[in-house]
């Protein structure tokens, strides 16, 4: 393989990790509010189609979770909206910017 095809598998590899690794914090997130969710096989399924369509998902989930949090009263509330603007900082840390895509490089 040429170093161009390795960078972009390596690419493709990072992006599938994240998204598993993200979908695993929404759950925690989500469950943690109390949302019941039904067992996906996302995880079974290494495609990053499928990951990033589970994840859409999830994070429909956790904007509705949000919205109800922020109007909830309580250190419970509190606590979980923090942990909410937490993941929400490190998602879009962890996501490679449009300057950095396809060098193999982390902003």
């Amino acid at each position: 393989m040429t170093s161009p095809a390795l960078d972009q598998l390596a690419g493709r590899v990072q992006a599938a990790a994240r998204l598993v690794a993200e979908n695993r914090a929404l759950r925690a997130l989500l469950q943690r509010g109390g949302d019941a969710l039904a067992p996906e096989a996302a995880e079974e399924d290494l495609r990053i189609s499928a990951l990033t369509a589970a994840n859409d998902r999830l994070r429909g989930q956790l904007i509705a979770l949000h919205a109800r949090i922020e109007q909830a009263e309580g250190p419970a509330a509190r606590d979980l909206e923090r942990a909410i603007w937490a993941f929400l900082r490190a998602s879009v840390a962890a996501r490679p910017s449009a300057s950095t895509c396809g060098t193999g490089q982390r902003a």
